[in-house]
């Protein structure tokens, strides 16, 4: 998905969103070794914790650090945190190019 052939665009910084309703039922000793090594690859990833049946210790392995760790109590709920999300993403770009770069 963060390849130039599929869209990426290497001017702009890549996140990845997990948004995952408890732990992983299929592969789940790969899911954050996966997510290492899509954050050793420069993707900044942020998690979201839908429901009560999470398994935090998954979802913190998966985001970059414990700031892009989110939780809500359901689907519905997830417009509620949808500024944190969009300014999360704009602090990423703001750190990897500074403030008013220009294109």
């Amino acid at each position: 998905m963060f390849q130039a052939g599929l869209g990426d665009r290497g001017q702009a910084p890549n996140i990845g969103i997990v948004i995952t309703d408890g732990a992983s039922n299929r592969d789940a000793e790969n899911t954050i070794p996966y997510a290492k090594d899509a954050k050793l690859a420069g993707i900044t990833m942020m998690a979201i914790a839908v429901g009560d049946k999470v398994n935090y210790t998954e979802v913190q392995g998966i985001a970059s650090n414990s700031s892009y760790v989110y939780s809500v109590n359901n689907f519905n709920a997830l417009e509620a945190i949808q500024k944190k999300i969009i300014t999360a993403a704009c602090d990423v770009t703001v750190r990897k190019y500074g403030c008013g770069r220009s294109s």
